[in-house]
């Protein structure tokens, strides 16, 4: 009865010695561990332990938060006018003006006018001519569309019975 008693005794001191080590490398873990009826340690240390755990937890948080230049979600917010610096030295009185470079038109209705809509022709998988959608050749569903230079470039000739458009017209 006396060994039985010393080898509890001892199992209760090893599980005791890990206790520490427990709540250091696995918080909650070892915080369940220390509040359940196994732990004989006093309500004072346990509550001690818990607080400063929860203290040490939320200064880590707050120092990785802080430390981050950017806010957690990884997302930076800018100002929605575009600013420019202007580094280097003044620049001299008798420099011309010189107009930025802009790759838009200004207007777009002149990009619009200046060339003309596609002209669209169907053709058929293995035909030699391309139709309108009127012509009687045109076959729904299974004849292509594309512009008449491409069907043009991929040597497809006008069809004579729908009187498709010709070459001078694209």
């Amino acid at each position: 009865m006396q060994k039985g008693r010393r080898a509890a005794r001892n199992q209760n001191r090893r599980r005791a010695s890990w206790l520490p080590l427990q709540i250091v490398f696995s918080l909650p873990m070892g915080l369940w561990r220390m509040w359940s009826d196994r732990c004989r340690w006093s309500s004072l240390v346990k509550i001690a332990v818990s607080l400063a755990a929860i203290a040490a937890l939320c200064v880590a948080v707050a120092l990785m938060v802080s430390s981050s230049g950017a806010p957690a979600s990884g997302v930076i917010l800018v100002d929605s006018k575009p600013r420019t610096d202007v580094l280097g030295p003044e620049a001299p009185d008798d420099l011309p003006e010189v107009e930025p470079y802009n790759p838009l038109p200004t207007t777009y209705s002149s990009v619009m006018q200046s060339s003309p809509p596609p002209v669209y022709v169907y053709y058929n998988i293995g035909g030699v001519n391309y139709h309108t959608i009127d012509c009687r050749f045109f076959i729904h569903g299974k004849s292509h569309k594309v512009t008449l230079d491409d069907a043009l470039n991929a040597g497809l000739t006008r069809c004579k019975t729908c009187d498709a458009p010709s070459e001078g017209m694209s």
